[in-house]
């Protein structure tokens, strides 16, 4: 047994010791020599070729020219979804917004709360308006308690002036009874039946009566005009509780005319849809008419699709259509073309094909991207076209990146038909030079070189350069002028760079009449970024130490990194400056 095992550890052992020795000096060798910024292996396995950028220099980037081609019968478009009703939700009366309770893309439902106004002196105008109308009835019901006492006191002259008109009526039957019977006595008197003593007793009583019955008609008299003075302001009392209640009625409707008012600061959902925009924020002051959100119906949809000019007269109301959404590229609808209309900006030369699809669950909604194919019974003339993968669509705008002067450049375009790997474009001049592969990091402007590209991507880097780069070449430091006046010096320590222990050094100088001065009185903030991954990396803060020098931490992992400096001063922004750096 021992002599076996001795056998495999001669024949073996020596062999297994060279390849440890092997790979731990192939290890070191690595780690040791390997470059700034340079991979290590599993790094480069781990590593998509599409977001590859050099180390210095401009980007590598696929590109294909825009040629003339003739395309199939069976066209595909592109277009967008569109609320069936889209509605702009704005302010109704002046205020500042104290609430703005959900954000683009919230599904809301019809009367749901969806912003607050706080409108103050609208809430003391109707508090104004409730005691005028409260005054007003006080006022009201005093004038009523009037009239019931001037109607009393009426009644109470009509009722004396009844009681007048009979003692009236009596005084006037005991006066005619006694100027009938006066003459009879006169005539006993002058025959001597009654004796002068009686007769006088009868002229006295005679004249007691005419005295009671001018009385009478006295008492009449001013009876009556107490009464009509009582009718005369009982009429004036209904004339003011006829003007105080008008008064009423109209400071009632300044209070519900406040009150319709005071409800138009609660902003609700008008329909059942979702929000595609939120145009202002909670602090905002507002006049009526002014735009707060939008929101669109999506029960239904309309699918838009956009057409040249030239292939509209091919289709017509009820062909049919069928499309996908960038959110369901697998699943194919087909519905009829329900309209066609000239687009809104006559310059695309382009004409819209409508159709509405019902959308219950909501599968759809405003804003996606959708692809269309319709069948045309004609073959098109030659178009300029480019490959339909260099297409992107931003907020439903379709782009494309053009290169010009070695430069990347953003430039939006209309799509015509979309058939197989090529698109009808109508705002590229053949041969301009379009970025198919590799654009996946880009920002505008950034240097590019076009390269063969390869399904692993690009076939070769190019040559390691640019000026926006802090690397060993400049001893990592960069100085721009960011205006006529002034300049900024950046600069990196450790050098080269380590992942998480950086320190980030600015100098601003100020040029004045040819001599340069260090200027302190300036504000300076950061944004990082790492645009081959398309992510926003951590807001630094930069802190003055004086003689115009700013210092930043900066705790980047490995990888290109983009900074962006901006400068304020006397409450101007001064260009940015941005500048890269790889952190191995």
């Amino acid at each position: 047994m021992k002599s076996n095992l001795h056998v495999f550890l001669r024949k073996y052992l020596p062999g297994f010791l060279f390849l440890t020795l092997s790979v731990v000096v192939t290890v070191f060798v690595v780690q040791r020599f390997r470059l700034p910024g340079q991979s290590n292996m599993i790094e480069s396995m781990a590593m998509d070729m599409a977001t590859m950028k050099p180390e210095i220099g401009s980007v590598p980037v696929g590109t294909a020219e825009v040629v003339l081609k003739r395309l199939s019968s069976e066209q595909t478009y592109n277009g967008t979804v569109r609320g069936l009703n889209e509605v702009t939700i704005a302010a109704r009366i002046e205020g500042v917004l104290s609430l703005v309770s959900v954000y683009a893309g919230a599904r809301v439902k019809k009367g749901q709360l969806l912003a607050q106004l706080n409108a103050p002196e609208l809430a003391a105008e109707t508090r104004v308006a409730r005691s005028q109308v409260q005054e007003s009835e006080a006022e009201k019901a005093l004038i009523a308690q009037e009239a019931v006492r001037l109607k009393a006191e009426q009644n109470a002259a009509a009722s004396r002036m009844n009681e007048a008109r009979a003692t009236l009526k009596t005084a006037d039957a005991n006066l005619k009874y006694w100027r009938e019977r006066l003459p009879r006595e006169k005539s006993l008197l002058e025959t001597g039946g009654v004796p002068r003593e009686e007769f006088e007793r009868y002229q006295a009583d005679t004249q007691a009566a005419e005295a009671s019955v001018a009385s009478a008609k006295a008492t009449l008299r001013t009876l009556t005009y107490e009464h009509k003075a009582k009718g005369d302001l009982l009429r004036e009392n209904g004339l003011r509780l006829r003007m105080q209640q008008a008064g009423i009625q109209t400071a009632a409707a300044r209070v519900q005319e406040r009150q319709v008012l005071e409800n138009f600061t609660r902003i609700m959902a008008p329909l059942n849809g979702v929000i595609t925009e939120r145009l202002q924020a909670p602090g905002a002051l507002v006049t009526a008419g002014t735009p707060i959100l939008t929101l669109a119906e999506i029960g239904s949809v309309r699918i838009q699709v956009n057409v040249p000019d030239a292939d509209v007269a091919g289709f017509k109301v009820g062909d049919r259509l069928r499309f996908t959404t960038s959110a369901q590229p697998d699943d194919e609808i087909e519905t009829t073309i329900s309209s066609i209309a000239p687009a809104a900006v006559s310059s695309n030369r382009t004409q819209i094909l409508e159709a509405i699809v019902e959308n219950p669950d909501g599968l759809f909604m405003p804003g996606q991207y959708v692809k269309a194919s319709l069948q045309k019974a004609e073959e098109t003339d030659a178009q300029p076209v480019i490959p339909e993968r260099a297409l992107l669509q931003v907020g439903g705008q379709d782009s494309v990146w053009v290169v010009r002067n070695q430069r990347a450049h953003w430039v939006p375009v209309t799509v015509g038909i979309v058939s197989g790997e090529w698109a009808t474009i109508s705002d590229l001049e053949k041969g301009t030079q379009v970025i198919t592969d590799g654009y996946e990091g880009l920002v505008e402007g950034m240097a590019v070189s076009p390269v063969t590209w390869t399904a692993e991507g690009p076939s070769q880097l190019p040559v390691a350069g640019g000026a926006n780069r802090l690397h060993e070449g400049n001893q990592w430091s960069l100085t721009t002028p960011i205006s006529p006046d002034f300049s900024l010096t950046v600069s990196i320590s450790p050098q080269p760079p380590i992942a998480g222990e950086n320190s980030l050094r600015f100098e601003l100088m100020q040029e004045k009449q040819g001599e340069k001065t260090a200027f302190s009185e300036a504000t300076l903030s950061l944004k990082t970024s790492m645009p081959s991954m398309s992510m926003a990396g951590p807001n630094l803060v930069a802190k003055a130490k004086g003689q115009g020098v700013y210092t930043a931490a900066f705790s980047g992992m490995s990888g290109l990194w983009q900074v962006v400096a901006t400068l304020e001063i006397e409450g101007k922004r001064l260009k940015p400056l941005t500048f890269e750096l790889n952190i191995p």
